[in-house]
């Protein structure tokens, strides 16, 4: 997945399967919550994975 920098994804729910997402390129903000409730952000940088 590709997103444009300064975009953001809708909230994404994933209950059935697992991803792993790395930052190719530059950083990314990332909210994670098991709730709806809306956690802080964790920044990660290039070249780390989101397991």
């Amino acid at each position: 997945m590709i997103v444009k920098p300064n975009a953001r994804l809708s909230w994404q729910y994933h209950n059935r399967h697992a991803e792993i997402w790395e930052v190719y390129k530059g950083t990314a903000g990332i909210i994670r919550s098991d709730s709806d409730e809306e956690n802080e952000m964790k920044i990660y940088n290039e070249g780390n994975q989101i397991i």
